[in-house]
């Protein structure tokens, strides 16, 4: 849909913009993957939702889709000189129980990266909310990927972190007795894209930062931004805090009143402002918005709900 793409990330990364691309894998042909690795772009991000035809092409609402990322994702690993290949996965009810087969796949692939998403009720998402899973079914599949995070800091099989469940932090907080854990849904102080700058000093340093820092980016490291230039408190939030057209990044960054009061975490209210472990995890700040109308309310996803307090 842009032609020009190439010439667009190899402008920003010569300006030291690290860029990623995130794509549904179906057009990654092997010229395709070593024209975005000439543009600079090191990094590429794979949707992938399930193990066969039958899960991917549920969600994705394309016959074919699935062999077609498949073959983009092997296009992507031959290609052999991406620093990271994620594949990203919507958890919901058809896909569930293959989480792990799922992951199991994406190391067969080649992957460097597994990141689990959940069905977030913004957008069209608003419209399949009854495809979520359980509270039980979610700890289960978190349960997993918490045993396959804690291996993989020891160097064994793809990191695997969540999007828009932070309550991952607190699980592998707890289960490894506070050694390893995210702190953001991005970064464990274990990626390899730090060790080469930072080597056994980076999961100190994030140690260090971790505990009230609060795993939810928005608002402290991160935003979104749409195609028209309008920043947003994160991706699936649709609420415009300014334009970088008309305004400076910094000046809407620093001074902006909801961004602001998303940065308060000391005032975290309901059930994750209660909870022993909301300086680890601090909750979905859009999913309390969505559901409660208050930016720092109880975030509904959470599966430990009153236990958290």
């Amino acid at each position: 849909m842009r032609p020009d793409l190439y010439e667009v990330a190899k402008y920003a990364t010569d300006r030291g913009i690290f860029c990623s691309v995130a794509t549904n894998g179906t057009l990654l042909t092997r010229e395709v993957s070593e024209k975005l690795y000439q543009a600079d772009i090191k990094s590429i991000e794979i949707g992938l939702d399930g193990v066969s035809a039958k899960t991917h092409d549920f969600l994705r609402n394309i016959p074919g889709s699935f062999d077609a990322t498949i073959e983009g994702i092997k296009n992507c690993a031959k290609f052999g000189k991406f620093h990271d290949i994620a594949i990203a996965t919507t958890l919901n009810k058809m896909n569930v129980k293959e989480i792990p087969q799922i992951i199991d796949l994406c190391e067969e692939l080649g992957a460097t990266k597994f990141y689990l998403n959940r069905i977030i009720a913004a957008g069209r998402g608003k419209n399949v909310t009854h495809l979520d899973v359980s509270p039980k079914e979610k700890m289960e599949v978190l349960d997993h990927l918490c045993d396959r995070f804690i291996k993989a800091t020891n160097g064994n099989g793809i990191m695997c972190y969540t999007r828009g469940m932070t309550y991952f932090a607190r699980l592998c907080y707890q289960r490894s007795n506070g050694n390893f854990f995210p702190v953001s849904e991005v970064l464990s102080g274990c990626d390899t894209i730090f060790k080469e700058d930072w080597r056994r000093e980076m999961p100190n340093v994030i140690k260090t930062l971790a505990e009230g820092f609060g795993s939810c980016s928005a608002g402290l490291t991160y935003a979104g931004l749409s195609a028209e230039g309008d920043l947003l408190p994160c991706v699936p939030a649709p609420i415009k805090l300014g334009n970088l057209l008309e305004e400076k990044l910094e000046d809407i960054w620093v001074n902006n009143e909801i961004l602001n009061h998303i940065r308060d975490r000391q005032s975290l209210g309901g059930v994750c402002g209660k909870c022993a472990y909301n300086g680890i995890c601090g909750g979905c700040r859009y999913t309390a918005y969505e559901a409660v109308g208050n930016w720092l309310g109880t975030d509904i996803s959470c599966p430990y709900g009153a236990k958290s307090s």
